[in-house]
């Protein structure tokens, strides 16, 4: 795989002048390569105490321009939709003066600090704006999309495939970890693994002993502070699930099925 370096980092480009492989070991500056990598260290810091695992900047960056523009074209789809979805005149009227506004913000600051002031000024509006109320239904979140097309997980996000896949493509593939058995505090047994996977030649056992058998848990959402948005309370739980990959003999896809699930930290 290569990649080359935008222009927007002169440091980046007189270093790597030329198309790259993008392995390490690969690089004949090495020296060099360390260097810009000790530089960015100093520039960019994580913090992954807030919410262990993940983690958090802690560095203000400036964004370049391209992703300023980037972000404004997301929310000018936003805000079509919104006018679309809304009888709120003030998000109207800030569409229908989209164009000038961004001009007056333009000759104030320059083109990034124009996308920035519009794109903040308009998620401003967009924040609250169109409250409809509290959802009754699934169907009331589909209304919600309407210059906006319904992501395509929409008519799946149900099925047990689609639940595993986010253990390893989705916002926090860092909760998985390979077990030999499920805790004591989560009581899945044979039969339970046999109706989700229905495998007669696979068991709970095997699995764990060939280091087939992943568990996904949250405890530490048990401490979280639920709190509540405007007058309606939240609710966070601290579940479990327990995953399988497919023996090395199965036909076909081998990747992660769930197995079981607990909501919570105790069996009921």
């Amino acid at each position: 795989m290569q990649f080359e370096f935008s222009s927007e980092d002169p440091s980046m480009r007189r270093l790597f002048s030329q198309k790259l492989p993008s392995l390490p070991h690969d690089d004949e500056k090495q020296e060099a390569r360390k260097t810009q990598l000790e530089q960015a260290r100093d520039r960019v810091s994580y913090c992954y105490s807030s919410m262990s695992p993940m983690a958090f900047i802690k560095t203000p960056i400036k964004p370049p321009l391209g992703w300023w523009k980037d972000v404004a074209s997301f929310i000018e789809v936003l805000l079509r939709n919104a006018v679309e979805l809304s009888e709120n005149t003030e998000i109207t009227a800030h569409a229908r003066k989209g164009v000038p506004c961004m001009v007056s913000h333009l000759l104030e600051g320059g083109v990034g600090n124009a996308l920035e002031a519009w794109a903040c000024e308009t998620l401003r509006l967009l924040n609250g704006a169109t409250d409809l109320g509290r959802a009754k239904s699934l169907a009331d979140y589909d209304n919600l999309f309407r210059t906006v097309d319904i992501p395509q997980a929409a008519s799946h996000w149900k099925t047990d495939t689609f639940f595993s896949n986010l253990r390893v493509a989705g916002p926090n593939p860092l909760m998985l970890f390979r077990v030999s058995a499920p805790p004591t505090k989560f009581p899945v047994q044979e039969e339970h693994f046999q109706a989700a996977i229905g495998n007669p030649d696979d068991s709970l056992a095997r699995a764990g002993e060939e280091g087939r058998l992943f568990l996904a848990d949250y405890e530490m959402m048990e401490a979280a502070n639920s709190g509540q948005i405007d007058q309606y309370p939240k609710y966070a739980s601290a579940p479990m699930a327990l995953y399988v990959v497919p023996p090395h003999e199965t036909a076909g896809s081998r990747a992660l099925r769930i197995v079981a699930i607990q909501c919570a930290q105790k069996p009921t």
